[in-house]
């Protein structure tokens, strides 16, 4: 596995969808080891370090390498996938759920 910090996508619960209740949730992830890089209204995304995700959520992430432009796109960013993480508890209130963020694909017009 890569030394690159595992980036994560963060979905607030409904009643938390507003700048309340992200900057509470940004308030509260670097005590878990997590890095908030950014957030929007319904979502954070941030980073968090291989040893420190397998810790927190009790899963190792797999990484998954970039792939080269296709027929139909300009290629596929690196990323992680991972089973099921468990929201940890000083989150639950205020996250619906926690996903390692895949890659991205770069589409073709």
């Amino acid at each position: 596995m890569s030394n690159a910090p595992i980036k994560l996508q963060i979905l607030l619960r409904r009643e938390w969808r507003n700048a309340q209740g992200v900057d509470k949730v940004r308030g509260l992830l670097p005590a878990l080891g997590i890095t908030p890089t950014v957030g929007g209204v319904a979502a954070i995304s941030a980073e968090i370090e291989t040893e420190q995700f397998k810790e927190l959520f009790g899963v190792t992430a797999t990484a998954t390498a970039p792939q080269p432009p296709g027929e139909r796109d300009f290629g596929k960013s690196g990323g992680s996938t991972s089973p099921d993480l468990k929201v940890p508890a000083a989150l639950s209130e205020f996250v619906e759920s926690i996903s390692a963020a895949p890659g991205h694909i770069y589409l073709r017009d």
